[in-house]
């Protein structure tokens, strides 16, 4: 199960076998490479459409090497904390769309460089768990289980563009005015972590044609922010060769169409090996025994970095319990007494023993990709808090189903569904939580599952949830239905352009020109099996003489093989849908695509 589906015998009806041979070759000379995204890229602040900086076969390919980057935000500025590279090819996932910037909503942050010809490639994150409202020495705002730091780092990706000289930074806060400044840092080789033997020297962004750094224009923001407390570093021990840097369960080699969740460890000793292993493996179990991530389970890497603490468990502030872990996690005392509920956001950036989180962002960037982080700490005690990463407690029972809803919160934008004060609530999130009685934010699913169910978000009045219950509400449930979809939609919008049509062959952005009665053939392969009756594949023809088309469009396969009787322009096109079982129709959107073909037939 860790490969996309191939083009096989298995998916396609019958067709002249001269002309899969053909086809067959076509694609291995071609690469299957296409991605078939109509736009490259387009600055979504500055209405700026840039052509890739590099192409290769039809895909906006805009470097052979990924530039991995760990950067310190909070609201005075931002720095770099280390970079690296990996000898990959940085494709961008041009159709992962995010949602209508608000003011009082998560947190943006705009990511760019230039080359040396002024060419421009940006960036925008959302950042949950960060709050940019306030400085960065304030407490962090803790609600259930979700908590929001005014200072955390960042990892973004970017080509690595010969001739780059420097990253900007900039908060894009209010939709009608221009985002914010934070910094302009010039790439610096004490910051350099090689991935391989490469050194710093060898690689040609950041460098002038006579290999000397470039000096970055604009000044760059100081790490910390004025009033900020400087933070102490936990103790990490990183493994010697020849034990590995990380474990990967998936599929390495497929990093660029896989969600890449990285599992950080906190808390184990050298001699714990073992155990962090098995918490590892019991959380990937979980995962894939859970839907929908049974259902996805070729959209997803799960990768451990080795990484070893001082102390063995997680420090507890409210047992004034101080652990030296390489990660600095810990238990707040929001609640004076040792071990109280209210003290469960097991989180790290804080507390009573501060520390920065530059060991987080190393073990980030020794993965071979980073999607989004599970931090799993070795400690019995139950807890867990979901933010900009999601933290939770490896050795207690119920520790796996804990990361699971932490990640619910971290990579899903999933508000808690459970209630415990007995007062009217006055906002919500509104995608599987709601202030609409009636409807929710899910009209689609009411036929089915009946009127939202008042209680969610904390408040037991005035926010509604989906169903009666939910992994969002308790530990045990399975999603609820509202959630599936939004699981399903953040599945596929994360991918981008590598789903649900993961290639197109021949490229779809260059008109076919043919003449008649010359058969051409036209497919894709697709990111989920087209067997079931929860996907499909759909073939239409438009323009031209449609009734010359010869055979008529099939349905269900990835290949269509065709002549045109009559000469003429036509359009074919084929309809990719995934998750019928997840999404409704109303809501389609990442989980849907369509290609088109231009084919120009002469007599």
């Amino acid at each position: 199960m860790d490969n996309p589906n191939p083009i096989t015998n298995a998916n396609v009806s019958p067709i002249n076998h001269a002309v899969m041979i053909r086809f067959v070759a076509f694609l291995l000379i071609g690469g299957l490479v296409l991605s078939g995204m109509s736009s490259v890229f387009a600055a979504s602040t500055q209405d700026m459409t840039v052509k890739p900086l590099r192409i290769e076969k039809g895909t906006p390919v805009y470097s052979n090497r990924t530039l991995r980057i760990a950067v310190d935000v909070h609201r005075d500025g931002a720095s770099i904390i280390q970079f690296t590279y990996h000898d990959r090819k940085f494709i961008r996932r041009d159709n992962e769309t995010l949602p209508t910037l608000k003011e009082d909503g998560p947190t943006r942050l705009l990511f760019s460089i230039r080359d040396a010809k002024g060419r421009f490639f940006q960036i925008e994150k959302e950042v949950p768990g960060l709050c940019l409202r306030h400085g960065a020495d304030e407490p962090p705002h803790i609600m259930g289980d979700t908590i929001e730091l005014h200072r955390d780092s960042v990892i973004v990706e970017l080509p690595a563009i010969d001739g780059a000289q420097s990253i900007e930074v900039r908060h894009r806060h209010d939709p009608k005015k221009e985002p914010r400044l934070l910094t302009v840092e010039a790439f610096d080789k004490a910051k350099y972590v090689p991935s391989n033997s490469k050194k710093f020297e060898d690689l040609n962004f950041a460098l002038t044609s006579k290999g000397k750094l470039k000096k970055a224009k604009g000044k760059p923001t100081p790490p910390e922010a004025e009033g900020a407390p400087a933070p102490t570093n936990g103790t990490v021990t990183w493994p010697t060769p020849p034990d590995p840097n990380y474990k990967v369960w998936g599929n390495v080699d497929q990093v660029n169409s896989r969600i890449n969740v990285v599992i950080v460890p906190d808390g184990y000793q050298t001699t714990e090996k073992a155990i962090m292993e098995t918490h590892a493996q019991e959380l990937v179990n979980a995962f894939r025994a859970t839907t929908p991530f049974t259902e996805h389970d070729t959209f997803f890497n799960y990768i451990l970095v080795y990484a070893y603490s001082t102390n063995s468990g997680t420090t507890q502030c409210d047992c004034n319990k101080m652990e030296n872990t390489a990660m600095a996690t810990f238990f707040p005392n929001t609640n004076p007494a040792c071990g109280n509920d209210e003290n469960r956001c097991l989180y790290y950036g804080g507390g009573c023993n501060p520390a920065s989180v530059d060991n987080i962002s190393a073990a980030e960037l020794r993965a071979p990709a980073h999607d989004v982080t599970i931090v799993m700490v070795n400690t019995p005690r139950y807890g867990g808090c979901g933010g900009s990463r999601a933290v939770y407690s490896a050795g207690n029972a119920s520790a796996k189903l804990i990361g699971i809803h932490e990640l619910g919160h971290s990579l899903g934008g999933l508000a808690d569904e459970y209630a415990y004060t007995n007062t009217c609530g006055t906002s919500a999130g509104e995608k599987n939580t709601s202030l609409n009685a009636t409807q929710g934010s899910w009209p689609e699913w009411i036929g089915d599952i009946g009127a939202p169910r008042q209680g969610a978000q904390y408040f037991q009045q005035c926010v509604y949830r989906p169903e009666d219950n939910c992994m969002m509400r308790e530990l045990g449930p399975p999603f609820c239905h509202v959630c599936n979809q939004l699981w399903a939609l953040k599945i596929f919008g994360k991918l981008g352009s590598t789903a649900p049509i993961t290639t197109a062959v021949p490229n779809p952005q260059a008109p076919i020109s043919t003449t008649v009665n010359t058969p051409i053939t036209l497919g894709i392969t697709t990111h989920f099996p087209i067997s079931t009756a929860n996907n499909s594949v759909v073939w239409s023809v438009a323009g031209g003489n449609t009734s010359c088309v010869n055979p008529a469009p099939p349905s269900g396969n990835n290949i269509y093989a065709m002549t045109f009787s009559c000469a003429g322009t036509y359009n074919v096109m084929v309809t990719a849908t995934a998750d019928r079982a997840f999404v409704k129709s109303q809501k389609d959107g990442a989980n849907k695509k369509t290609i088109t073909w231009q084919v120009n037939v002469t007599q």
